[in-house]
């Protein structure tokens, strides 16, 4: 009897251990495939036609003045009988959207939320027929003289560029404390933001394609980069 467990238990291990090797054999052969694909697809930098300019987002009244006569002009349904239901219980509640509207057509400051934005310089560059916008913030140590860690943050949908200025705000205020230099590049992923329009689409593998070409045209083909995303 004990021959026998040892048998099974001697044949269970074989399995797992080759199960082990065969799942890195596969993701090692994957990782291969990727980085071969990525290397006959890479897009090739030409400076002389990539121009980038810097950007900023533009305060427009008329357009302002627009939207506000818009919201002025909201029509409102029949609110359902408390009674009888609950609010939000069939459908978006008229009350508050009477105040959600009036929060926007005379509380929302637009210009401050422009300036906001365009606190941090910001770029637009065309790759491979999309536009790609992108923020470029350098923190560096006073009297800094060691490597310049180059980062992209990546933020997904709903989120937006400008939801890693808090970020920021802290690594430029501990910037003499963390004595790390830093050059940060946060794009808008295409389709989305600034990174408009587009007329194909583009899917993870593209973005991939295109955020690599965007640190080779700023810091040269060699360049190592550290990624980090939020979904």
């Amino acid at each position: 009897f004990l021959s026998s467990v040892f048998k099974f238990s001697f044949f269970i291990l074989l399995i797992s251990i080759g199960y082990k090797y065969y799942k890195t054999y596969s993701a090692d052969k994957l990782v291969e495939e990727i980085a071969k694909w990525a290397d006959e697809n890479r897009i090739k930098i030409d400076k002389s036609t990539m121009k980038m300019a810097e950007f900023s987002v533009a305060y427009d009244e008329n357009e302002w003045k627009s939207l506000v006569g818009k919201l002025e002009s909201t029509r409102y349904f029949q609110m359902l009988n408390e009674k009888q239901a609950r609010r939000f219980e069939y459908g978006f509640d008229p009350e508050y959207a009477r105040e959600l509207v009036d929060y926007w057509r005379t509380k929302f400051d637009w210009k401050k939320q422009i300036n906001f934005i365009n606190k941090y310089k910001q770029f637009k560059i065309a790759m491979n027929g999309t536009n790609i916008h992108f923020v470029r913030e350098i923190i560096q140590p006073d009297n800094f003289k060691g490597d310049v860690i180059k980062l992209v943050l990546m933020d997904g949908w709903p989120g937006s560029f400008f939801g890693f200025y808090a970020l920021l705000d802290h690594l430029n205020e501990m910037k003499n404390k963390n004595n790390v230099a830093l050059d940060i590049i946060v794009p808008s992923i295409p389709g989305y933001g600034y990174s408009t329009p587009l007329d194909r689409p583009v899917d993870t593998a593209d973005t991939a394609q295109l955020f690599d070409a965007l640190m080779r045209y700023l810091h040269g083909e060699d360049v190592k980069y550290f990624v980090h995303g939020e979904v």
